[in-house]
């Protein structure tokens, strides 16, 4: 933008008035057309979704408040507070409202419960046989594999561990950590998140 403004003003200095109007014109048209694009490929909220702060709510988004998180491991409600933002991170950039591959959303678990044109997302007590499991656990060159290669990263062995177990301990929106009784293991993944 600065740039073109320096441009402008340049040109101002030697080029005919009609040529500055259409150098304006063409940067308010690459603007609108890149911001379309933006949205057909990230959805659209993303803008005002990576927006600083200050300039979100100019935007018309609005960003929701993190909910408050309880300061004792064992209080911490394993979706909430592990998995959730893990897909955030990686999952759902492709399942959310705007933009949502394969019918299925994972922006909370209410969405992630319904499931996507597969069906269930998880069988609970049974990560092996749950489609969430089965897709980040798949050969990376598979088709199927999520997420897609170039996409985002794909979960660390220790995410995938951590998703699998929560699956075997029922996949509970709200069960904490100390109500899941880890073994030391899992107990070390859930701490290099805290």
């Amino acid at each position: 933008v600065v740039t073109a403004a320096v441009l402008i003003m340049k040109m101002m200095e030697v080029r005919p008035p009609h040529l500055i109007g259409t150098l304006v014109f063409n940067l308010l048209l690459t603007s609108y057309y890149s911001h379309e694009g933006g949205n057909m490929v990230h959805g659209e909220e993303y803008l005002g979704r990576y927006a600083p702060a200050p300039i979100a709510p100019l935007l018309g988004y609005t960003r929701k408040e993190a909910p408050k998180v309880a300061q004792k491991l064992e209080d911490r409600i394993i979706y909430r507070d592990i998995l959730q933002p893990i897909f955030d991170a990686k999952c759902v950039e492709c399942h959310t409202e705007g933009k949502v591959e394969g019918k299925l959303r994972m922006d909370s678990f209410e969405e992630l419960a319904k499931g996507g044109d597969v069906g269930p997302e998880w069988v609970s007590g049974k990560a092996e046989e749950s489609e969430l499991y089965i897709r980040v656990t798949m050969d990376p060159k598979d088709d199927e594999y999520m997420p897609p290669t170039g996409k985002a990263e794909p979960m660390t062995p220790a995410e995938v561990a951590l998703l699998g177990w929560w699956i075997n301990q029922g996949a509970s929106p709200t069960m904490t950590v100390g109500q899941a009784k880890p073994d030391p293991k899992m107990l070390s993944y859930i701490e290099e998140y805290f």
